[in-house]
């Protein structure tokens, strides 16, 4: 493997998202927020890398049917952190290493201010 190259780095993460386009299509309505972190955000994966993506929603079970699902399909090794509302609001104080990798995540979804419901 050569020097990092932040080009090709770019192209990486423009196919992780191209790729989980499915699935957040498939779990946003009962998400308020996605976010790819770790090294598919960064496109410095290697072929032993886990996704790793956070999810703030009320609907927990379900989210990780479609994801055990879309998993099946698509052979990715996805590791989902899934919180509720309240526990992402607590996160920055009581898990503040993973806050900040989350602040220098990819939010791919994020429900507008003012929606409601889940």
């Amino acid at each position: 493997m050569g020097p990092p190259n932040p080009i090709i780095d770019s192209f990486r993460i423009l196919n992780t998202i191209l790729l989980l386009e499915p699935l957040i299509e498939a779990i946003k309505d009962i998400s308020r927020r996605i976010i790819l972190f770790g090294s598919y955000a960064t496109g410095t994966f290697g072929a032993s890398s886990d996704l790793d993506l956070f999810i703030v929603s009320e609907g927990k079970e379900k989210i990780l049917r479609k994801i055990d699902s879309f998993k099946r399909k698509n052979g990715l090794d996805i590791r989902p952190i899934i919180k509720d509302q309240v526990e992402w609001m607590k996160l920055e104080q009581e898990n503040p290493e993973l806050f900040d990798e989350l602040s220098r995540g990819i939010t791919l979804w994020e429900k507008p201010v003012g929606e409601s419901g889940l």
